[in-house]
């Protein structure tokens, strides 16, 4: 069996940013998941808009996970069906008392 490998698509951050661009190597028999957390004190919010391309310039929306964290922390996951060239994560809208957002590619 192949070990699962994590990949960050976005290093812990307290603004919102986008990520550098992962480009495999990619297994055509396992799909790939992308888990994004958000962290920090009291009621916390964020967006995390997960991307492909087979270019590099131009981006496709592949899922959106709304991050909501009434005690400080929550998780959210999008599944990544194909195996795209590229593949990163953008962050935006983050709120609360020392808030940091990250996200991860299983493969």
């Amino acid at each position: 069996m192949t070990p699962i490998k994590s990949v960050h698509l976005l290093n812990p951050n307290t603004v919102g940013e986008t990520g550098a661009a992962y480009s495999g190597p990619w297994s055509a028999a396992r799909k790939g998941l992308v888990q994004a957390t958000i962290d920090g004190t009291g009621a916390v919010t964020a967006t995390v808009v997960v991307q492909g391309s087979n270019d590099g310039a131009h981006w496709t929306d592949i899922g959106t996970l709304s991050l909501n964290g009434a005690g400080g922390t929550d998780t959210k996951t999008q599944a990544v069906d194909y195996p795209w060239a590229q593949l990163r994560a953008v962050s935006s809208a983050l709120v609360g008392v020392g808030a940091t957002v990250q996200a991860s590619l299983s493969l």
